[in-house]
């Protein structure tokens, strides 16, 4: 199944965008956890900003695809869902691979308990 290449970065720009949220929310998750353990905080610190600097990434990653999108023809056109069959994650193969998003894929999940 062949789509253009403009749809599948498409894909992977939305599918970068959807990374990027999970990871501020992760961020924050740890940071509000990192200041509430009120102890020797400085590697703790720089763990987050590990973290910060690859939602940054993820987020201009999303950006850079977003517009090579825009300026590539339409004619031009790629088989997604064999180049998405090498991807470890399923319900992410199938979104890249297909045009649906990760959570359509998955359906409904139950979240850990902590």
């Amino acid at each position: 199944m062949t789509a253009s290449i403009a749809t599948v970065l498409a894909r992977v720009t939305g599918e970068l965008r959807r990374v990027e949220a999970r990871l501020s929310t992760v961020e924050h998750a740890i940071g509000d956890v990192v200041l509430d353990a009120q102890s020797s905080l400085s590697q703790r610190f720089h763990d987050l900003q590990e973290l910060d600097r690859a939602r940054q990434e993820v987020a201009g990653l999303a950006e850079f695809l977003d517009n090579l999108a825009a300026d590539v023809p339409s004619e031009w056109l790629v088989d997604a869902c064999r180049a998405s069959l090498s991807i470890a994650l399923e319900a992410l193969s199938f979104a890249l691979g297909h045009g649906d998003t990760v959570e359509a894929a998955l359906g409904e999940f139950e979240a850990f308990e902590p």
